[in-house]
């Protein structure tokens, strides 16, 4: 019998900022160091710190990786903090059989302020740890504040560092105002399929995954076309939990963030929800709902007990002209009908739909044509830190072939060392990750023809799409949090579009202006 194992994870970082206003750093903060004092011959020494809030993504991989660095280097220390609590787990039966697992990781907003303003008033103080994880920590704020080094010039002089290496194009759209304020270790992407017994193949000659689309450009091509038998769009109208990174507020959230500069310019300060374009969003996904396009609005976060529902549902039924997932799931759609396919995924919005007839019809894109990507693990150097070179290694050491192919990196995302995607995706489509059988890192999986020739699909495909990557959004999970608040109302009953945004415009244009 199949081993199932289901994940649903209800990660909310909302970063909160609140009465911990960020200024210039202190007068200790030391910058960039230069390539001559940075790049030597003599042996590493010294001690640092690496910080980080996100326990599961984190925690192991790191003190894996600290445990190594310093068995190369005697003499060097590193320790490793992590903040958040470790999810719950809960295992049971799956229809038809087989166990499944089930992996929930709860918002705790208070936590997640407590650190933000922990760290903040170290770094004001000249003092913090050597190394950030940007898991929930300000970017943009902290870059210009002067608290991070620009580690683009030390890619740049390090003479056993090659960016050919890389997904440079990841590194490229990481980028603020002219400077690499942290390393994104790893990338993941939203993508949208479709259902091929829907659209005529007219209609989706253009799509692919060479392809980019807004949401707002396929509503176009599907509604037409839409009889009432299916729905447009798999996601509801607005959710108060999501996935991973915060993404929260179903087919709201994704028409927010595809033109999310048009409603608030980080940059400038000021917020725009007054000029009816705001009103115009709300009111049209509410109308979408009504049309029984889309699913109506979740509110409150799932217990495990429904999440366990969730994924012992009988065989699902229902069509959808359009789906969204992280890339994290793209293997899985090559993944189909695989003996080695030992893994069942939920994700919001997809439960209880048909997938078989599901084709890629591109990779998300903002309104402006932007392709986004995000990431679960990303490091900065602290401008305060004494050790610099120390740290400049271990981040360094995090990006080597080693680590980017190691079992404790979380691949719900797509390590950006080129040399490790392969090796990664082998453990998936072997279906050796789904039996804890992972192997020695290098060593090839054993899989099928069949399975070989699926995962070098996927692989073909998966490149298609992260060519296209030329941007982070950058957002401010204040604003984010006042957003959720406030729209949770509307959809709810409680307040008129008018009123949110009156009340939006008002709450965000006071933060911005402090």
């Amino acid at each position: 019998m199949n081993k199932l194992v289901a994940i649903l994870m209800s990660v909310m970082l909302i970063v909160s900022l609140a009465g911990c206003g960020v200024s210039s750093p202190g007068s200790s903060g030391q910058g960039t160091i230069s390539p001559s004092e940075l790049f030597t011959d003599e042996p590493l020494t010294g001690e640092i710190t690496v910080s980080a809030f996100d326990s599961i993504f984190a925690e192991n991989f790191l003190l894996e990786a600290a445990a190594l660095f310093e068995e190369m280097h005697p003499g060097t220390t590193v320790t490793i903090d992590t903040f958040s609590a470790m999810p719950e787990m809960r295992t049971g039966q799956a229809t038809g059989g087989g166990q499944i697992a089930v992996m929930q990781i709860e918002d705790d907003p208070q936590a997640r302020a407590d650190y933000i303003n922990r760290i903040s008033a170290a770094l004001m103080g000249g003092g913090g740890p050597d190394i950030l994880a940007m898991d929930v920590l300000p970017i943009d704020r902290f870059a210009r504040s002067g608290f991070l080094v620009d580690l683009s010039s030390y890619m740049d002089a390090d003479p056993d560092f090659n960016r050919d290496d890389f997904r440079t194009n990841i590194f490229d759209a990481a980028e603020l105002d002219g400077g690499l304020w942290f390393v994104p270790l790893d990338f993941s992407f939203e993508y949208y399929t479709f259902d091929s017994t829907l659209i005529p193949a007219g209609q989706a000659s253009s799509f692919g995954p060479g392809s980019a689309f807004s949401l707002a450009e396929l509503m176009e091509i599907a509604a037409p076309l839409h009889d009432g038998s299916a729905l447009l769009f798999n996601q509801p109208e607005f959710a108060a939990f999501g996935g991973p990174g915060g993404r929260r507020g179903g087919m709201f959230r994704t028409l927010l963030g595809e033109d999310f500069s048009s409603f608030i310019n980080l940059e400038n300060r000021t917020a725009h929800f007054d000029d009816g374009r705001f009103v115009g969003l709300l009111n049209s996904i509410r109308e979408y709902a009504s049309h029984g396009y889309i699913p109506p609005a979740i509110g409150g976060t799932p217990d495990l007990d429904q999440i366990m529902r969730f994924s012992t549902q009988d065989q699902p039924t229902e069509r959808v002209f359009y789906k969204s997932n992280s890339s994290g799931m793209l293997r899985m759609d090559f993944m189909r009908g695989l003996t080695e396919n030992q893994m069942f995924m939920t994700g919001g919005g997809g439960m209880g739909t048909i997938t078989d007839d599901d084709l890629i019809a591109g990779i998300a894109a903002n309104t402006d044509g932007s392709i986004p990507f995000t990431f679960t693990q990303g490091y900065a150097i602290n401008s305060n830190s004494p050790n610099q070179r120390l740290a400049w290694e271990f981040i360094k050491f995090l990006l080597s072939h080693e680590m980017q192919t190691s079992t404790n990196m979380l691949m719900v995302a797509t390590p950006v060392r080129l040399s490790a995607v392969e090796p990664v995706a082998e453990r998936f489509f072997s279906g050796g990750i789904f039996r804890g059988q992972q192997g020695a890192v290098g060593q090839p999986a054993t899989m099928s023809d069949e399975a070989r020739a699926a995962m070098n699909a996927y692989l073909e495909a998966a490149d298609f799409m992260a060519r296209q990557i030329n941007t982070l959004n950058i957002r401010d999970s204040i604003v984010d949090d006042m957003i959720t608040a406030e729209v949770s109302l509307f959809f709810d009953g409680s307040k008129t579009a008018d009123e949110v945004a009156s009340s939006l415009q008002s709450r965000v244009g006071l933060y911005l202006s402090e």
